[in-house]
């Protein structure tokens, strides 16, 4: 068996999409034959379980599995949709707690190695919060390698760039953008940058872009995928990047309908 592949789902800056992100794109792994653990490592404000609608299911969360309270497998909750698909939860922090207690590093680090081996997963992947700190750095123990989301304002793809250089300094050098909510209309009348200068702002490579959807914003809130939406461009977006997780060479916009591949490219 190869080595589990343990990816951050990342950025300094709060309300890019991270959990969306790392709850679809697992469903995507899933889907074409990839066993995917998402673990939320949004210590005080997780939220994974609701954007995957298994909030009533999760018993235990990864601070259990750290501290042995429960095994990893127990923690690990099969989704409905995918039994390659199994999720972690964070810690919850009830309104009359204050602070939370990060996991020993070398601990979280040796459970999910462990979990690899003993779950048969090709991927993990690791939601992190919105800001530098105590578990960003916990995640980043494990990772191989980040996936940084962004959005088409500048303050963003400024934090995915900030990002980038605080993740080196974790030791994580292998990091590509993942542009959230794209909106190409806004592209093609001038409003906003073309993909190209967006690489340019944030001098990160991209590895997908997933287009803005209102169906796909208003279902996240309700525990369902994009797959169970129909919205095909947003369903192309996660395949796209999936594939070129494992390896597969996918231009950018494969199978988008109605996308003007070479205007959305501008500078």
């Amino acid at each position: 068996m190869e080595k589990t592949k343990i990816i951050l789902v990342t950025s300094c800056k709060g309300g890019v999409g991270k959990s969306t992100i790392t709850a679809n794109l697992g469903l995507a792994l899933a889907r074409s034959g990839h066993r995917t653990l998402l673990v939320d490592c949004d210590f005080g404000n997780r939220c994974l379980d609701l954007i995957l609608g298994s909030e009533n299911e999760m018993i235990y969360d990864i601070s259990d599995v750290c501290e042995g309270r429960a095994e990893i497998n127990e923690a690990a909750v099969t989704d409905r949709r995918s039994s390659n698909l199994l999720s972690i939860a964070a810690p919850y922090l009830a309104p009359e707690q204050h602070d939370f207690s990060v996991p020993d590093r070398e601990v979280f680090r040796s459970k999910l190695f462990a979990a690899g081996e003993s779950m048969n997963l090709d991927y993990i992947l690791i939601d992190t919060p919105g800001a530098l700190g105590a578990p960003l750095e916990l995640a980043a123990s494990a990772a191989d390698r980040a996936l940084i989301v962004s959005t088409h304002h500048p303050t963003a793809l400024r934090a995915a760039d900030g990002t980038a250089s605080a993740l080196s300094s974790l030791g994580i050098t292998e990091c590509s953008m993942i542009i959230n909510s794209f909106d190409p209309d806004s592209v093609l009348h001038g409003n906003r940058a073309g993909v190209i200068e967006m690489i340019d702002r944030a001098a990160l490579g991209i590895i997908g872009v997933i287009p803005y959807d209102p169906v796909f914003a208003i279902g996240g809130e309700h525990g369902e995928l994009v797959y169970q939406l129909k919205c095909r461009n947003v369903i192309a977006a996660f395949n796209n990047i999936a594939a070129r997780l494992s390896g597969e060479t996918v231009p950018l916009f494969t199978g988008f309908k109605g996308i003007k591949r070479k205007k959305l490219l501008k500078r």
